[in-house]
């Protein structure tokens, strides 16, 4: 193990055991995630590679069983392509590229990762389904006899950029509290942005006339509470807070 990990660790075990009663169990979650082996979010990671893709294309290639959709990017994309206002993929949609992307790339199935949390964005303006960029990260033992080390990888995948991120890292020892997987959530992105809209949206994007963003994520948090948040970002910033199994939710409302 690094040395510099391992003495990390070393403390926070020290502190949380010898004196767990007066630091409490969240205080202990939260040094974890400060001073843990744990993954730090796009642009914190060792490994990172830009693929091109054409996103006009892209979702009927793959329902036609086509994987050979990537290309590396070029450093100057190209000029004479202009955008439609936006596309509308849905979850399944970004985890469909996502596994083709695992097949292309690494020639692995994307079932053999466990999901570990997604992101997704959309324009208030544009009130069609889906979203027009997403984040979906994975990890997965790379020996589960031993758990020597686990890999990480995160994917941004934009339609609007034509373009696909993927960053990872190699962790040599796990979170002292152990990885946390979202496989079995319920409730998809989809899902959760209905709710969201029925249950106070709706009202907070026609309040600022549409002038907004929609953030649709689920992430670990010190709780390991996972819940969709979504927020409906502008002056006046709204959110809601959906749990990904039931369904049932709870409003936060933050004035900036």
């Amino acid at each position: 193990m690094n040395k510099r990990i391992a003495i990390k660790r070393a403390v926070i075990v020290l502190i949380c055991t010898s004196g767990f009663l007066f630091v409490g169990y969240k205080s202990c979650l939260l040094l974890n995630d400060l001073f843990g082996d744990y993954p730090g979010g796009i642009g914190t990671y060792s490994l990172m590679e830009d693929y091109a893709f054409d996103p006009e294309t892209i979702l009927p290639a793959l329902g036609r069983g086509t994987t050979t959709v990537f290309t590396p990017a070029v450093a100057t994309p190209e000029a004479d392509w202009v955008p439609p206002v936006s596309f509308h993929w849905r979850q399944a949609d970004y985890l469909k590229i996502a596994g083709a992307f695992y097949q292309f790339k690494w020639n692995e199935n994307i079932n053999t990762w466990h999901l570990y949390s997604m992101k997704f964005r959309k324009d208030c303006a544009n009130n069609s389904d889906g979203f027009y960029l997403g984040k979906i990260a994975y990890f997965k033992d790379s020996d589960e006899t031993s758990h020597s080390h686990y890999l990480f990888r995160e994917l941004s995948i934009s339609p609007m950029d034509k373009e696909l991120t993927w960053e990872g890292d190699v962790f040599r020892q796990p979170p002292l509290f152990g990885w946390f997987s979202i496989d079995q959530i319920k409730i998809s992105a989809d899902d959760a942005l209905e709710i969201a809209e029925k249950n106070g949206g709706k009202e907070a994007r026609l309040k600022v006339k549409n002038a907004c963003t929609i953030y649709v994520s689920i992430i670990p948090n010190p709780d390991r509470d996972y819940k969709w948040r979504v927020s409906y970002d502008s002056y006046d910033t709204f959110e809601i807070q959906i749990d990904p199994y039931s369904g049932s939710h709870n409003i936060v409302e933050r004035i900036r």
